[in-house]
């Protein structure tokens, strides 16, 4: 797949004429949900960009356009921000089911010491006027405070940078690109540091045993399911937590819709749209019998599961309470189940748990209120799920024993003693896992020798894995067709571009 990029620059406040613009670099996430968007800043000197990507932080020296990755990788990393000699930074960061933490990072030397108290960047002298509109993402003010830099939305649904004279009230458009520019960042001879997300993501298939990628749709989806007669699959589609949308979180537009599976060529629409509401709509699973449908949802400001019947002849109803980080639900082959992942508390300071709810699939209605499922010395997260053909035994994939490191393993919803299938290498988060209907497969994803994330399938049993897909783009939230002939799944492409407005000598 290709992007357009394009990029139209205003004249920049102060300067007779266009800015020097300047590419940085670009950091590349490892899928298109979860830890969404890489942070950085420019050092004071205009020297260094710090910024993370996942739990891994990298030093670039802009002139030469180097790259350093600093150590250790164990933690999740947040917020950068410089101190003023340009020497050091500080860098917040998480261990898994631990408390942030503050470290400080010595450029010359790459070593880190923790931080007593979280650093205080400098306090602006002056505030800005009120603006027309509301700002999103982060906001900087030039070394003299009388600049302050910020984005808001433009008429195609994408953010610009601007600047606000603070003197005058007088505000200034600074970019024009095709996609999100913000979270600007200015060193004290006034160049701007900003971001630029390059994403994209639409559903493929590919032969359950290998073969060649066959895109299904050309907008924007992702999170694929099949119909229980394997002639639809269901996926979400509109944008992903951009910028613009977490501004009134949890409205985000994402909805669901349904797409045929035919010959005819991709869809460059949903042929029908099942949900569509102005809140986070995610992962459609249809009961065995196709009466009903369970998906996530962040409506009435819950992060729980949903059901609504098929045909959209009511409207949905929730079934679950008090969940957060909630997982892509699953119905179990026998009707009478639903299993999903979600904490118990705050996403990153307790462990993702797995909970089963008993529901009847011919009236809708819960049987048995969701509960957890006691998976004995289960001490990491668990993540996504899928059930095996007896609608007993579930299998999970689990996170956190240490950085990069995931595993597969079975367990039965009762509970008790899991069974190991696969240890593997993967930072992706969210990645889901599917098992094909016969019981003899799981599918997963993990990184290819190429460094694309690729879907891969390993026996249940445990034994060799075998990678599906080959083809040189990042894939994600496999999905096996009710015969067990094909894969679909999500094809992404999710990067981060830097840039920089280098202001006049």
């Amino acid at each position: 797949m290709s992007l357009v990029f394009s990029a139209v620059i205003g004249e920049y406040p102060g300067s007779a004429g266009l800015p020097r613009l300047q590419y940085v670099t670009t950091a590349h996430q490892a899928g298109p949900v979860g830890y969404r968007d890489p942070v950085g800043a420019i050092s004071p000197d205009g020297v260094w960009l710090a910024y993370v990507t996942n739990r891994h932080l990298f030093l670039h020296r802009i002139e030469g356009s180097s790259t350093t990755e600093l150590l250790p990788a164990d933690h999740t990393k947040g917020m950068v921000i410089w101190f003023p000699d340009s020497r050091s930074f500080a860098v917040v960061e998480v261990p898994f089911g631990g408390k942030p933490q503050w470290f400080r990072y010595d450029v010359a030397t790459g070593n880190r010491d923790p931080l007593a108290s979280p650093p205080v960047p400098g306090s602006p002298t002056a505030k800005p006027p009120p603006l027309s509109e509301k700002t999103w993402g982060g906001t900087a003010y030039s070394p003299d405070r009388r600049s302050f830099y910020y984005s808001v939305p433009n008429a195609r649904g994408t953010l610009d940078l601007w600047s606000q004279n603070l003197d005058t009230g007088d505000a200034r458009q600074l970019t024009q690109f095709d996609r999100d520019t913000y979270d600007p960042s200015v060193t004290s001879r006034g160049d701007v540091l900003f971001k630029v997300q390059i994403f994209s993501a639409v559903v493929g298939l590919a032969p359950a045993d290998g073969g060649p990628t066959r895109v299904l749709t050309t907008f924007q989806s992702e999170t694929p399911t099949w119909s229980p007669d394997g002639t639809s699959i269901g996926l979400t589609f509109g944008s992903w937590r951009r910028v613009i949308d977490d501004a009134r979180y949890p409205d985000i537009a994402q909805d669901l819709g349904i797409v045929p599976v035919d010959d005819s060529g991709p869809a460059s629409k949903p042929g029908r749209v099942f949900q569509a509401s102005n809140s986070e709509d995610q992962g459609m699973a249809w009961s065995p019998n196709g009466k009903w449908v369970v998906f996530h949802s962040h409506r009435d400001k819950a992060d729980d599961l949903f059901l609504q019947p098929a045909d959209g002849s009511q409207p949905p109803r929730q079934i679950t309470t008090g969940g957060n980080e909630t997982g892509w639900p699953h119905w179990s082959p026998d009707g009478r189940w639903i299993a999903y992942s979600s904490y118990p508390g705050p996403y990153m300071s307790t462990r993702g748990k797995l909970y089963v709810l008993g529901i009847d699939q011919n009236t809708g209605q819960v049987t048995q209120a969701a509960a957890p499922v006691d998976i004995d010395a289960q001490t990491e997260s668990v993540g996504e799920l899928d059930w095996m053909p007896d609608s007993d035994r579930i299998i999970f994939e689990s996170q956190g024993a240490a950085p990069g490191r995931k595993s597969l393993a079975e367990v039965s919803r009762k509970g008790g003693r899991p069974r190991k299938i696969l240890d593997f290498e993967s930072d992706q988060v969210f990645s889901g896992i599917s098992t094909s209907r016969d019981g003899r497969w799981v599918a997963y994803v993990a990184q290819a020798p190429d460094a694309t994330y690729q879907i891969f399938r390993v026996p249940v049993v445990g034994g060799t894995t075998h990678q599906v897909t080959t083809d040189p783009n990042h894939k994600t939230q496999p999905s096996f067709s009710p015969d067990g002939g094909r894969l679909a799944f999500t094809i992404w492409r999710y990067d981060l571009q830097f840039w920089m407005l280098r202001a006049d000598d």
